[in-house]
Parts: structure tokens; C-alpha cells; sequence
């Protein structure tokens, strides 16, 4: 089912930074990778295709505030750039949006006229980092190729585990791959909150339905969370979501 109706954006979205790089996929520079690698990245990515800077998604689904709440948002995903993520919770009876911006990260909602959530600073920045690595292996697979200087290796059981640079570190992906190479879950460790302050928890994100746009397969349908792959994974849990359209921006 497709909303009919969208939250307008109330903050400013920065044009693209630099000209689009126009880069294609050449199935030539999957040579020498590891077989679950090789898997992801050739289902991920029809030869020739185009490899965007920046995506626009339209979602629904629900998020867990105490309770869980219908959603829908919009999100911008600039690689050069950050990430853009306006939602419309309820009806409209809570609104927000998380971005990142370059090395600036903020968490903003409210209910009405009262404020509910507003943080930023380093540690806000640190979780957005991850969430943005996370978000290339299910929307811009494409930012995983080894000419964007990702490394690749196979863990014993056969998964593929990604070492991808971003804001000057690498960040390990793990991810659970179909028959036919289609990513059915992903894991990594993303800086978050707890009890005694921020640590490195474990995050992830399971992988039900996949659509191609452009001759890009992407996550369509999904939950995403904290602790996962952990008996506090059924708490943790607080993202189900639908895309509903996803465009390239130039």
C-alpha cells in the first residue's frame, strides 16, 4: 500500500555538492573477490549501470516510541555530503528529521509545539556515520565497489564481510546473502547509547522484499534495530519500513 500523502520538508536539503561523477558498473572490477562478494555485487548491480551520488527515497512503515507508531518520510542520501531523513509520525502528531551533514549531526522531534528529542554533537555524528554505511548496502550498493576502496573478505560461514571507508575510517559490514545473492540481513557494530553512556552496539537490519530501480537492486521492505543478533534484539528493535519510490537525483 502506497501513502497518498507526504510530510512536506521544513528544512533545507543542500543541492548536490559536485558535479555527479556519472560512474557505470563494469563487472570487470569484480575480479579477485570472494565468492559471497562477488554474489552481492552482481546481483546488487546490472552491468552498466549507473552508480548515483544521490538517491531519494519515500517510506512507510512504523517506528517504536513506547509504542509502535505508523510513519512517513522522505530521505535524501548524498554521498559527498550526508543524509536527509524528514518523517511525519502518527497522523502528523509528532514530526522530525535526522541528519547528517558533513561532520554536523542532529536528531530533532517534536509533539506539537514541545520539543521531545533534540541532540547533536560528536557521539550523534558517530551513530549517523554508521547509519549512513548501514544504508549503502541496502539503498547504494553501488558505494561498496572496490574502486570506492572497499575491502572485501568471507567469514568462515560463508557470508561476506565489507570494510568500507567513511569519514576518514572503515566500518565492518557483515551480510547474510539469498541463494541468488540478494542481501538478507546485515550487521555491524554502530556507536549508540546505553545504560552508562555511548559504546560500540551491535546494529542490523533484515532484508524482506527487493525491488530494481535503474539496474540497481535495493531493499523495498524491512526492520532494522539495536542488539541485534542478541536476546535484547526483540526490545531493540524500532524500525519497520516500506519504500514506496526511489529516484536519482543529477
Amino acid at each position: 500500500m502506497t501513502p497518498t500523502t507526504w510530510p512536506v520538508a521544513r528544512t533545507p536539503w543542500p543541492e548536490p555538492a559536485t558535479i555527479p561523477s556519472n560512474r557505470v558498473f563494469d563487472p570487470a572490477e569484480l575480479d579477485r573477490l570472494p565468492v559471497a562478494a562477488d554474489d552481492f555485487l552482481r546481483h546488487a548491480l546490472a552491468p552498466a549501470a549507473s552508480l548515483p551520488d544521490r538517491i531519494r527515497l519515500r517510506m512507510h512503515g512504523q517506528i517504536k516510541l513506547g509504542l509502535w507508531l505508523p510513519f512517513t518520510a522522505e530521505q535524501v542520501i548524498d554521498v559527498d555530503q550526508g543524509f536527509w531523513w524528514e518523517a511525519s509520525i502518527a497522523g502528523g502528531a509528532i514530526t522530525g528529521y535526522d541528519t547528517l551533514h558533513h561532520d554536523e549531526a542532529r536528531t530533532r522531534f517534536r509533539a506539537g509545539p514541545a520539543t521531545i528529542v533534540d541532540a547533536a554533537g560528536p557521539d550523534v555524528v558517530r551513530s549517523a556515520i554508521g547509519r549512513m554505511v548501514g544504508e549503502f548496502a541496502a539503498w547504494m550498493p553501488g558505494q561498496l565497489l572496490p574502486s570506492c576502496r572497499v575491502h572485501w573478505s568471507q567469514a568462515p560461514d560463508g557470508r561476506a564481510l565489507a570494510f568500507a571507508p567513511v569519514a576518514g575510517t572503515y566500518h565492518r559490514l557483515t551480510l547474510t546473502l539469498g541463494p541468488d545473492g540478494a542481501l538478507r540481513s546485515l550487521s555491524y557494530p554502530r556507536w549508540g547509547r546505553t545504560q552508562h553512556g555511548f559504546d560500540w552496539i551491535p546494529f542490523g537490519l533484515d532484508a524482506f522484499d527487493h525491488a530494481r530501480f535503474d539496474g540497481i537492486a535495493v531493499v523495498t521492505r524491512g526492520r532494522a534495530g539495536w542488539w541485534y543478533g542478541t536476546s535484547r534484539w526483540p526490545r531493540g528493535e524500532f524500525f519497520r519500513f516500506t519504500v514506496d519510490q526511489l529516484t536519482t537525483e543529477r
